[in-house]
């Protein structure tokens, strides 16, 4: 085992008014927003042949709204009702149409990879991994979030977009990407899902520290309307080394995104964020992690109380109960730190910190947690 890649599943369900979710993490091992609209209306164009944000500024943005076979699926549907950010409004029996198969819910997966500066080819692996998933079985929502993205490929994003396009067409198409720096944060949404959605709006919060001469750290968010929900996802690469550094970049990006707001505005209106990416958070003792690796070896993992001890020094869970990511909630944890492991091994490096360095957190005060 060489790197491992988490993803996580989430999903809504209709229930009263409200909306439930679980999700799961999942382990593979491998070789500002627009003015919305207030009340329901009418309309048959909901495409802007001059908008700015269909422009693809030196490859940093992309959306199905920039693309002509979309807006001609638009076209197609002619007069519909819409509702807050000009979302067309599904009928009852479309609703039914669109949910998951086999379930009253839509899903949505998180996945992210720190690449370690790979070449494209190694996103083979991933193309693998979406590629065998039933597509009966796939989520609405796939967000992919990769960091150290080689800084000799400006057009590494293309390569993301060929590779793991193929693997998902059949059920999902791109519905839109961002690249800064040396992260990318990537939509795919399914098909029938991709006409009840707003145009997506993305923003970038470079970190506090800035490195040379390739800055790799900071988070991108993309906002957009889903029906009449407001989905946003942010893909961060926080500050290593000291904790301060991490807590600072935390800080300095719930601000320039306005989080506090969101949970003000989530009274009347469904958010849904999701922030997920490399944190950087480690784990501050070694002296139990030896055990660990044995155990994953033998894979002896099987409750919650088998974690507890690593993550009762967390970083994480510690300044989460210092007031960190207030008003977040993360799914139990099952499962061993997920880095830094010698090549081709389930053992620690030992010049390593053992961390969860990945994580999804999502603020969503309307919703049940089930885990």
């Amino acid at each position: 085992m060489t790197k491992k890649c988490t993803a996580f599943l989430y999903k809504t369900q209709k229930s009263c008014g409200h909306l439930m979710f679980k999700y799961k993490r999942l382990m593979e091992d491998f070789p500002e927003p627009t003015k919305n609209q207030t009340t329901p209306t009418t309309s048959r164009k909901h495409h802007h042949p001059h908008n700015p944000h269909c422009e693809d500024h030196l490859g940093e943005f992309h959306s199905q709204f920039c693309e002509q076979d979309f807006q001609r699926q638009l076209d197609a549907v002619g007069p519909r009702v819409t509702g807050p950010g000009g979302v067309i409004l599904p009928t009852n029996d479309e609703i039914n149409k669109l949910l998951d198969y086999g379930s009253d819910s839509i899903s949505a997966m998180c996945f992210t990879w720190n690449i370690a500066g790979k070449a494209s080819r190694s996103l083979s692996r991933l193309n693998h991994l979406f590629a065998k998933m039933p597509p009966l079985e796939r989520p609405s929502l796939i967000a992919l979030a990769l960091q150290e993205l080689p800084a000799s490929t400006l057009r590494f994003h293309s390569s993301v977009l060929s590779s793991l396009g193929k693997s998902l067409s059949s059920t999902h198409r791109v519905f839109c990407w961002v690249r800064k720096w040396s992260q990318m944060l990537v939509l795919f949404i399914k098909h029938p899902l991709s006409l009840f959605t707003s145009q997506p709006e993305y923003r970038f919060v470079a970190g506090i520290n800035l490195a040379s001469p390739f800055r790799t750290k900071g988070a991108i968010s993309i906002r957009f309307r889903l029906f009449q929900c407001q989905c946003i996802f942010v893909a961060c690469h926080l500050a290593h080394g000291k904790l301060e550094r991490r807590i600072l970049d935390y800080r300095r990006i719930a601000a320039q995104f306005d989080f506090n707001s969101l949970q003000k505005q989530s009274g009347k209106n469904l958010v849904h964020l999701f922030w997920f990416g490399d944190l950087n958070f480690r784990v501050l003792r070694k002296e139990e992690l030896s055990d660990v690796a044995e155990n994953m070896q033998k894979r002896l993992f099987r409750r919650q109380a088998d974690f507890q001890r690593i993550l009762a020094h967390d970083e994480l869970s510690l300044e989460r109960a210092n007031g960190l990511f207030k008003g977040f909630r993360e799914a139990i944890i099952k499962f061993p730190p997920t880095h830094k492991f010698r090549i081709d091994s389930n053992f620690y490096m030992p010049s390593r910190m053992p961390s969860y360095t990945v994580f999804l957190l999502n603020l969503l005060p309307l919703f049940t947690h089930y885990c």
